[in-house]
């Protein structure tokens, strides 16, 4: 995304800059090139992150996931890579502190989003309010649908919170031992 220091720059379309979880900050071009495994190039729709590298690799290698890693953040992508899905089985979750206008950041004034195929669940004050888009009719993020699906808020909102637990526990060491 474009810089959030100035305003020198633009995210085209989307929303948002660098530090901050609208579009224009987090969605960004990607090239991915495995000449023996993909043979044809393709465009993917379908979001991707780098949390989505390390289970990759580990199923490319035919590694299983180690036990004392019973959760990974990111998903396995080689069905997208391929051809054979062209969703993701689960959301990308972001959490991250809000830039204050000298370019510090307050840990504790979190902004927070879930990124899906179609909606994408985003606060912007420690999960006080939700907005929630839908990123295939309206990837500029201008017009919150929460009121009209408040179902899919409510699971995108435990999905997120489920994500945030399990990073701590894993933060803490909860897995070593096992």
């Amino acid at each position: 995304g474009p810089s959030y220091i100035h305003n020198f720059n633009s995210s085209g379309h989307f929303s948002g800059k660098k530090a901050e979880l609208k579009e224009g900050g987090i969605r960004v071009p990607a090239v991915i090139e495995w000449p023996v495994k993909l043979t044809t190039s393709k465009t993917i729709q379908a979001p991707i992150s780098t949390m989505d590298i390390y289970p990759t690799i580990l199923a490319a290698a035919g590694i299983e996931t180690p036990t004392n890693q019973p959760v990974l953040d990111g998903e396995n992508i080689l069905s997208l890579l391929n051809g054979q899905q062209n969703t993701r089985q689960k959301p990308i979750p972001f959490q991250s502190p809000i830039r204050g206008i000298k370019y510090d950041a307050d840990n504790t004034q979190l902004q927070f989003a879930l990124s899906g195929d179609r909606f994408k669940l985003f606060s912007n004050d420690n999960g006080k309010t939700w907005q929630l888009y839908n990123l295939i009719d309206d990837p500029s993020e201008t017009h919150d649908v929460s009121k009209s699906h408040p179902n899919v808020v409510e699971t995108m909102k435990q999905q997120l919170l489920d994500w945030r637990s399990q990073t701590q526990m894993d933060a803490k060491g909860a897995y070593e031992n096992k």
